[in-house]
C-alpha cells in the first residue's frame, strides 16, 4: 500500500505552484491527499510548517525551511528574500518557471488573504524548538534560505529525534527541484 502525503504549502504556495511536486510524489509511488488526518506523512514548506498535527498522531514529518530565525527580524528576512528572489538564475531556475511561480504566489497571497494575514501574525511567534520536541522530524534547510537559521546545532542537540539535512538552493528550491525532496522523503 502506498503512503499518503499531505503537502502543506507556504504563504504564497498552493495547488498551482505545487503541480510538479505532486507529480514527482506520484511518480515515486506516493498518494497525495488533501486531508491531514488521512496522511502518513506531512510534507510542510515554509509557513506550511506552522500548523502541524499533534505529535501523538504518529505521522512522519518533513519540514522544509520553516520560518524560524530568532536572531533576525521578520522585516530583515523579508527584505533578503525579495532581493534573493530576483537572483533566480544563480540557482539555475528557468525564467519562465520563476515567473509562473511568482504569479501563483501573488494569486494565492491575494485569494487567500485571510490565511495570508493569519500567517503574518503567527510568524513572529513560531517556535521551531517546540514543534520538533519529542517527535521524529526530518528538517531540510536550503543552503541559501532566508527564513531558517543556519544555526540548528542547539535544536538538534536537545532533540535527538530531529534529523537535519542541508541541501543546495534557496527558500523556494522545492518548487524547482521537487525530486530532490521526494528522495529525502524516502529516508523517513
Amino acid at each position: 500500500m502506498s503512503e499518503k502525503v499531505k503537502i502543506q504549502y507556504g504563504i504564497f504556495g498552493g495547488e498551482g505552484s505545487g503541480r510538479r511536486l505532486r507529480k514527482a510524489l506520484q511518480q515515486a509511488g506516493y498518494v497525495v491527499t488533501k486531508k491531514v488526518a488521512e496522511a502518513d506523512i506531512i510534507m510542510a514548506h515554509s509557513a506550511g510548517c506552522f500548523w502541524l498535527p499533534d505529535a501523538s498522531s504518529g505521522q512522519k514529518i518533513m519540514l522544509i525551511d520553516p520560518p524560524y530565525w530568532p536572531e533576525r527580524s521578520i522585516a530583515d528576512r523579508r527584505r533578503t528574500r525579495i532581493r534573493r528572489n530576483f537572483q533566480f538564475s544563480t540557482y539555475a531556475y528557468p525564467p519562465l518557471q520563476w515567473v509562473t511561480h511568482n504569479l501563483w504566489g501573488v494569486y494565492y497571497g491575494v485569494r487567500d488573504h485571510k490565511r495570508t494575514k493569519r500567517i503574518i501574525r503567527h510568524a513572529p511567534t513560531y517556535n521551531l524548538e517546540q514543534v520538533v520536541k519529542n517527535r521524529p522530524v526530518l528538517l531540510v534547510r536550503n543552503e541559501h534560505d532566508d527564513w531558517l537559521t543556519p544555526d540548528l546545532d542547539a535544536i538538534q542537540r536537545t532533540n535527538p529525534k530531529l534529523r537535519v539535512v542541508h541541501v543546495p538552493g534557496d527558500h523556494d528550491d522545492i518548487i524547482y527541484h521537487p525530486k530532490r525532496y521526494v528522495e529525502l522523503l524516502k529516508t523517513l
